[in-house]
């Protein structure tokens, strides 16, 4: 019960770039929710430095159960990482 249904997904893309090329983010990520209306699965990619210019990510979802998702697209940072803070620009999210 709950999410939706993306099987089929081959992959999630978007892009991403940081204000003056600061910024470390944790992790970007599909799924992962838990409890009572948890996600099928969860993936994510680990460990990106922005840069001022935009760049494309990619989340391979090949293999993964896509059949219930509600966490459809997260990022992660933290305080540790990013002393001055920093400002993130997000843009084309889509599933292929």
């Amino acid at each position: 019960p709950g999410g939706y249904d993306l099987t089929g997904a081959k992959k999630l893309v978007f892009w991403a770039r940081g204000e003056k090329g600061e910024g470390n983010i944790a992790e970007f990520k599909i799924g992962g929710i838990t409890g009572e209306y948890a996600d099928s699965d969860a993936v994510n990619i680990t460990d990106i430095k922005l840069t001022p210019e935009w760049k494309e990510y990619t989340i391979d979802l090949t293999g993964k159960d896509l059949s219930r998702i509600s966490g459809g697209f997260c990022w992660v940072a933290n305080a540790a990482a990013n002393l001055n803070g920093f400002t993130l620009y997000l843009d084309d999210i889509y599933y292929e």
